[in-house]
């Protein structure tokens, strides 16, 4: 049975950056299944931006004083929910792996 027990740190924060990037991928997943059943049942495929979850969970935007982080930020916030999971989901198994040494 594997154990979490390593020689080297990075180990196991890659495999830690492997589960949570499998973690936002099944997020991804999970919001394109929820729009596509909402889609078979009304008709319409609703658009749910990242902003709307960030807003819903009590998140204000942060005032960076940096022009353009602000414009990043604003133009990530506008973007799909599930690409913004399955970007950063992809990114997080690619780090997680290089730190792995996997």
């Amino acid at each position: 049975m594997p154990t979490l027990q390593s020689s080297r740190p990075s180990d196991w924060l890659g495999e830690l950056l492997q589960h949570l990037g499998l973690l936002a991928l099944a997020g991804a997943f999970g919001t394109v299944t929820w729009q596509a059943v909402l889609w078979w049942t009304g008709g319409d495929w609703p658009d749910f931006p990242l902003v709307d979850l960030w807003s819903a969970t009590g998140g204000n935007f942060p005032d960076l004083r940096w022009p353009g982080a602000e414009q990043a930020l604003l133009w990530l916030a506008d973007k799909p929910l599930s690409a913004v999971l399955a970007g950063l989901g992809t990114a997080l198994v690619v780090l997680g792996r290089g730190l792995a040494g996997g």
